[in-house]
């Protein structure tokens, strides 16, 4: 039979209200599946359930929720004395038990609410376990003395903790392979509790001066053992101080079972020691030494003490947060200080109050990206329902994920480096935006986190405010004092030594009221400065010179513990471990603080792990925390590690990397390359090097690639040249997605020479390679059979290179280098082609058609498209083929073909959004927002800003944000909301000016000078006009966007000729205006939709010089190439400015300007049809006017 903790006696009659349904097994807490009953009471059940993310527990869970059982403990409750404060027995259990270790007490692991709000504790499972009196009945008497005695031990350590039991019965007491565990705390309290705690427990169990209103104490907990004792010996319970003894049974022993269970709590024995000793002495048993896992129950949960103020503090930080008030705190402080102890308390805060908690921790050696956070992503599915695209974007980091949903999860379609991490980042936080039930995230050793991770935590601490979730990180501050400020967003807590009376309190709770006699409390004070873990360390050199904590209060104490300090009483403790132990500690302490023991088990597979462990527990060097063996504390791991010997390193980093590849075949891959390196196999160190940068550049960690990819470079000097230029080629990638152009071209040019393709150095050189690559591009579409690359090796090298290369063109092109483009575009497509289609082909042809188009050769820009998406269609991934319909629509823009622009840019957009490619969504939007604005469906861009600026904001773009900003101002100003314009307008005017690009500034210096022009500021619509006039005039213009600027400095210009007086301002005036002019001619030659626009401000320049017919013809020919290229407000515009300068009662004006009327409000260009209405019934006034004057 299988027991495992219960509130209450077993019983079959009552019936159970959560048996699991038919069909397939319930699973609680998202976490734990049901497997089959281990008991059932009246106010809850136990279940054999298995962790989702560990191995087999026994869940006890209630029948009803907390609120029903403080509404109605109604019947069925456990005893007759349960009252409503009962209700919370569960929870309560929890905090007691969290922060107790003793070997003879049970070990909680988790405490949470199932879906219907009934609270559950999860527990070690206590297999094939029989109670006390089952164990006990019939065994020989010494092993029936062996068995209370093991109970005693943990009463006492109970007591000295200020906790009553008070449920003592056979049921709570179980054993297991001859271990005694003590259970059920559902009842249990404080000894300062006592007077307010309500009757309860177990008839034929309970002192009777707990019938008179005597509060519960340790004598109430005695006798109950006392009846436990005459129930296993004589098979009855004690009446009345009676016990039933048999013939012949020790009169001795008899004696002391009759004071346990007398009447007068005064002739009880005075604790639980005394008892051991009694019956010890009864049964001339020797009284049994103080265990070493004794002593280390008292050390390691000694009582939580001093830290009051912080523990307040995140106590109402942990309130506000389960009101979705969150916030994310940093607690720092020295090593050994308690911040993990301080964590601990949180946690089990949290936990009772109905937060889910979860943890991580960093490691200083041969982590993984992201390694603090893998452990908290695995909770996720447990947590929330996760789609399909979430599931494959987290299942990198969570190599598990199959098992964990039960389902197949393919992998996430692949991205850029930079927009992986920034997909990641993102579906974590929609996760944790979304999850039912508040949440506590703890982060350890975050002072040895990398980039990625800080990252992460940066962006969910900027969603906490609104969210119910704390983010808690502990962090060295004496190694890494400037960790808060690379971490917005997060507040900082320090925890200090401890001061004389938390140390009074601490040394009092280990040792009792010893603890607080001055003499001990100026001992622990000068040996440990306050230092909880040196002061822990000196109780324990002190308890094992004296034999016992209990002999401590006898003896005169040393001035100082150990010579040597803390360093030697660290040592001191890494002595007691078996020497024969010693070389697989050190093998564990190079893996890592936390111990996987499969690993362990390859690394030494002829040791007992299991002995070995309890080996080292004995001797406080291990312990286990959250079901996993780790060390004690990092302290001493760190002097393992000091203490190897040089010479003998290599070896034992030798054999963990080859139990590493034993265990785990795959991964692990920058652990096995510290390893190897340390090893001094630097072949493997290189090989597993690469690997895990690659690994790293896959989750968008670029720059923990970059030392790992370094290593793989510098590690494989025998290398051939080929793999020497893939290496280079991912640091290349590396450094382009870090925004590093300058390091990236030499790592790009490196890999390229390797593979026998070298950059030109030279403009003779790059004037020479683009004709050559030139006359290859004709030779190939001639013969592309005559160029074809059959060799597997030579196919690859060419589609890296061609990557590369397509970087070298993106770099290029924005350093406006012209030749370069030519060359590293025609170059990319050659040594691509003769590989046959791939995504790299794909990406090559659209890049050179956007550039064909720029120079601009249409025709050859159409034929490249077209190879494109053909290419694309048939080998490219979701994102290739995105990428290629967006350049495509580039292309489709320079010549107004609006409806391909639209058809592309909104199938591009909808791959983006299913694969998580935000960058890429952006341009669509904003390419699409940029298509209608072209088109004069200014309205339409509004939205797609508005979503534009909000993406950005949230991944940190400020460029792609201010972007947005100008955009929308551009819009607001050509729909006459003016106020608007300037709000979204200026602080993108302050950015673009310290941070943006030439064509940045010409796009929002023009904007602003229209907005001044209407708002009637005439001269800082000339100096805004003027400002952008100078850089429009330095180059051909080779982005299409800079069309707003542009049409705008034309038009302020323009229409401020027309304003001026003739004057000596005139002439300078004049001449801008046709520069501005001459710009947007320019821009037509390059980009044919420009050329409405060139025939607009070609007829207002015309009227201004006086060449009238000409002017008219420009303006005709404006309405035509609008028609014909579908931009209707270049048409309206035309139409306007003709009918404005026709006489009155000229027969075409009413129509010219009714069709502009017509086109102004479809638009909503408000301000453009206020003046077209005014022009309207100008001719009207005039007809009244002349009418007048006749009369």
């Amino acid at each position: 039979m299988s027991h495992s903790s219960c509130q209450t006696p077993l019983r079959t009659d009552v019936p159970d209200p959560d048996v699991p349904p038919e069909g397939d097994p319930e699973v609680v807490g998202r976490r734990y599946r049901i497997l089959d009953l281990l008991g059932r009471g009246g106010a809850g059940t136990v279940w054999r359930a298995q962790d989702g993310l560990s191995g087999l527990v026994a869940l006890k869970r209630l029948h009803k929720t907390v609120a029903d059982l403080a509404r109605r403990p109604g019947k069925g409750t456990p005893s007759a004395f349960a009252t409503q404060g009962m209700a919370l027995s569960l929870a309560h259990e929890f905090q007691t038990l969290v922060s107790l270790r003793h070997p003879h007490v049970i070990r909680v692991l988790d405490y949470g609410f199932d879906s219907e709000g009934r609270p559950y504790l999860a527990m070690d499972l206590l297999e094939d376990a029989r109670t006390l009196v089952e164990a006990g009945t019939d065994a020989p008497l010494p092993t029936q003395v062996g068995l209370l005695v093991q109970t005693l031990q943990a009463l006492a350590y109970l007591h000295r903790r200020g906790i009553i039991h008070r449920d003592l019965k056979p049921g709570n007491v179980l054993v297991v392979r001859g271990q005694v565990k003590v259970l059920d705390f559902g009842l249990a309290v404080g000894r300062d509790q006592g007077r307010r705690a309500h009757p309860a427990g177990t008839p034929g169990y309970l002192a009777p001066e707990l019938f008179e209103d005597q509060p519960p104490s340790e004598g109430t907990d005695l006798f109950g053992f006392g009846a436990m004792a005459c129930q296993m010996f004589f098979g009855r319970l004690p009446h009345a101080g009676q016990v039933f003894a048999t013939p012949g049974f020790p009169s001795a022993l008899r004696a002391v079972l009759e004071q346990l269970v007398a009447p007068d709590a005064h002739r009880r024995p005075r604790d639980a020691d005394a008892v051991i000793a009694a019956l010890c002495n009864a049964t001339g048993q020797p009284v049994p030494a103080e265990s070493a896992a004794t002593r280390e129950s008292f050390l390691q949960s000694a009582r939580f003490v001093g830290r009051t103020s912080e523990r307040e503090h995140l106590t109402d930080v942990l309130d506000r947060a389960l009101t979705g008030q969150g916030s994310a705190w940093l607690i720092g402080g020295e090593s050994g200080v308690g911040k993990s102890r301080l964590l601990d308390e949180v946690r089990s805060l949290a936990l009772v109050r109905g937060a889910v908690v979860l943890r991580g921790q960093a490691v200083d050696t041969g982590g993984v990206p992201y390694q603090e956070w893998r452990a908290v992503l695995r909770w996720l599915p447990m947590l929330a329902e996760l789609s399909d695209r979430e599931a494959r974007v987290l299942k990198p980091l969570v190599p598990d994920m199959d098992a964990l949903l039960g389902r197949a999860v393919p992998a996430a379609p692949e991205l850029e480096a930079e927009m992986a991490q920034l997909r990641l980042h993102q579906t974590v936080e929609d996760l944790f935006s979304r999850l039912p039930q508040p949440t506590v995230v703890i982060l350890e050793d975050l002072h040895q986190a990398h980039s990625e991770s800080l990252q992460l935590l940066t962006q969910l601490a900027a969603r906490a405010p609104g969210l119910p979730l704390l983010l808690l990180a502990s962090f060295r501050d004496d190694e890494s004092p400037l960790l808060p400020e690379r971490l917005p967003g997060t507040q900082t807590l320090r925890l200090p030594r401890l001061d004389s009376e938390e140390i009074a309190l601490l040394g009092e709770s280990m040792l009792g009221a010893v603890g607080r006699r001055p003499d001990v409390v100026g001992l622990l004070r000068r040996e440990s400065e306050g230092n909880p873990f040196f002061l822990v360390e000196v109780v324990r050199a002190l308890a094992e010179e004296a034999g016992g904590l209990d002999r401590l209060g006898g003896r005169v104490l040393p001035e100082r513990v150990w010579a040597g300090g803390m360093r030697a009483l660290v040592q001191r403790r890494l002595e007691k471990v078996p020497r024969d132990a010693r070389t697989l500690l050190d093998v564990a302490a190079l893996l890592g603080r936390e111990l996987d023991l499969l690993v362990l088990q390859c690394a030494a597979p002829g040791v007992d792990v299991e002995a070995w462990l309890t080996d080292c527990a004995a001797a406080a060097v291990l312990d286990v925390a959250d079901g996993r063996w780790r060390f004690a504390h990092d302290k001493l791991r760190e002097r393992l590690l000091e203490d190897l010997s040089p010479a003998f390193r290599p070896a034992l980093h030798r054999r963990a990397a080859q139990a590493l590849e034993a265990a785990h075949p795959t991964g692990h891959a920058a652990a096995l390359s510290y390893h190897w390196g340390q090893a001094q196999d630097t072949a493997r160190e290189a090989l597993h090097a690469r690997r895990a940068g690659e690994e790293a550049l896959a989750v968008g960690a670029c720059r923990e690639a970059l030392p790992l990819l370094s290593r793989a470079l510098a590690g494989a000097p025998d290398a051939t040249s080929l793999e020497q230029g893939q290496v280079e080629a991912l640091l290349a990638e590396a450094r382009f997605q870090l925004g590093d152009l300058e390091a990236f071209r030499v790592h790009a040019e490196a890999a390229l020479a390797h593979f026998g393709w070298p950059v030109p150095t030279t403009r003779v050189g790059w004037m020479v390679g683009t004709l050559v690559q030139a006359l290859s591009r004709l030779a190939q579409s001639a013969r592309p059979d005559a160029y074809v690359d059959d060799s597997v090796r030579r196919r690859e090298a060419r589609r890296v290179a061609g990557r590369l290369l397509m970087r070298l063109t993106d770099a290029f092109i924005y350093a406006q280098e012209a030749l370069p483009v030519l060359w590293s575009g025609l170059r990319m497509l050659n040594l691509c082609e003769p590989a046959g289609p791939t995504p790299e082909l794909a990406r090559g042809y659209t890049v050179m058609a956007v550039v064909a188009g720029t120079v601009p050769v249409h025709r050859v820009a159409d034929a490249w498209v077209k190879r494109a998406q053909d290419v694309a269609e048939s080998v490219g991934r979701p994102s290739d083929l995105a990428y290629v319909l967006n350049r495509n629509a580039v292309c489709a823009v320079y010549q107004a073909r609006w409806q391909d622009v639209e058809a592309w840019l909104v199938r591009a957009t909808s791959i983006v959004d299913s694969v998580g490619d935000l960058r890429l969504a952006e341009e669509c939007r904003a390419l699409l927002n940029v298509a209608f604005c072209y088109q004069g469906q200014f309205a339409r861009g509004l939205p797609l800003m508005d979503w534009l600026e909000a993406s950005a904001v949230r991944r940190g773009a400020v460029q792609t944000q201010h972007w947005a900003m100008h955009y929308r101002a551009y819009i607001l100003l050509r729909l006459g909301d003016h106020a608007r314009a300037r709000a979204a307008l200026e602080p993108a005017l302050a950015w673009t000016e310290g941070h943006g690009g030439a064509t940045d500034r010409i796009i929002v210096d023009g904007t602003l000078a229209l907005l001044c022009l209407r708002e009637g500021d005439a001269a800082g619509a000339r100096a805004a006009a003027e400002k952008a006039l100078v850089r429009l005039s330095a180059g051909k213009p080779v982005a299409h966007f800079v069309y707003f600027g542009a049409i705008t400095v034309a038009e302020v210009l323009l229409t401020l000729w027309a304003r001026e007086t003739p004057g000596p301002g005139l002439q300078a005036l004049t001449h801008s205006a046709r520069a501005a002019l001459k710009s947007v001619e320019d821009f037509a030659r390059v980009f044919p939709f420009g050329e409405p626009a060139a025939w607009l401000w070609r007829g207002c320049e015309a009227w201004l010089a006086g060449r009238h017919g000409k002017a008219f013809r420009a303006w005709q020919r404006c309405i035509v190439e609008s028609e014909k290229r579908q931009m209707p407000y270049e048409a309206a515009r035309a139409r306007l400015e003709w009918a404005r300068h026709l006489p009155g009662d000229a027969p075409e004006r009413a129509e010219l300007l009714r069709r502009a009327v017509e086109d102004f409000t479809r638009l909503e260009a408000r301000e453009d049809l206020a003046r077209a209405v005014a022009e309207q019934g100008r001719p009207l006034l005039v007809a009244g006017m002349a009418e007048g004057l006749a009369g």
